[in-house]
């Protein structure tokens, strides 16, 4: 290796460091709302729907059925109602304590 070799590489070092910082400044500066997508805005539409319709077919707009044959139904009204009991569902579900948890737990002065 020569000296050129060397101080080649010292110049080089630098100019390296200034492009990837510069790259990872830029790229943290840009807004990138996942929520703006269209795919976001398809996610908080059938949120709505959803908590509207209380997981009720009958209670879901004719524009609203459209976005959930179209979306999350996979283009079958049977697949849109299913999606929409199934969410309804998960929305609702409380998870219980295990057992033996603080809800369950006597307190130490009750009679035994």
């Amino acid at each position: 290796m020569t000296m050129f070799d060397l101080n080649k590489k010292r110049r080089l070092q630098p100019v390296l460091l200034l492009l990837i910082a510069s790259s990872l400044a830029t790229g943290c500066s840009q807004q990138n709302d996942a929520l703006s997508t269209p795919q976001g805005q398809a996610l908080l539409a059938t949120d709505r729907i959803v908590k509207q319709s209380g997981g009720d077919w009958n209670k879901v707009s004719p524009a609203d059925r459209e976005i959930l044959i179209k979306g999350p139904g996979g283009g079958s009204e049977q697949g849109a109602k299913s999606f929409l009991q199934t969410a309804s569902a998960r929305q609702s579900f409380k998870p219980q304590p295990p057992p033996g948890g603080p809800a369950t737990q006597r307190p130490d002065d009750a009679p035994k």
